[in-house]
């Protein structure tokens, strides 16, 4: 199953960049997405017939930014798609870049079930 289509439609709705695994740009709001499991939990005639995706996206902010609008927005907007929200999760963390202050980082975790 091919989720990133979907995610990568979430910048063109909310604005700010969303790409897989590894985000190397210079924009300060961005949203990171990754599969972390795939597996089938409907079989029939000796083949699945339904996957079910474990995905999460992290969307990094400056530590400052009020973020809630934008976590509510992009919880709707995977909601809106078919997405189950499972968790979500917010926290202050280093940056990668080696600046002294931080950056907030909220994780929201999903599943999305694709039948064949």
């Amino acid at each position: 199953m091919n989720l990133n289509p979907l995610f990568e439609s979430l910048e063109n709705e909310l604005g700010y960049p969303v790409v897989q695994d590894l985000y190397s740009g210079e924009q300060e709001i961005y949203g990171v997405y990754t599969y972390e499991d795939e597996i089938g939990v409907l079989y029939g005639d000796n083949r699945v017939l339904e996957d079910k995706a474990y995905m999460r996206i992290q969307i990094y902010t400056p530590k400052n930014y009020n973020y809630m609008e934008l976590k509510h927005q992009t919880r709707n907007f995977l909601e809106d798609r078919g997405f189950t929200i499972t968790g979500i999760k917010s926290w202050l963390e280093a940056r990668l870049d080696g600046r002294a202050d931080k950056i907030r980082c909220t994780a929201i975790e999903m599943t999305y079930t694709d039948t064949h």
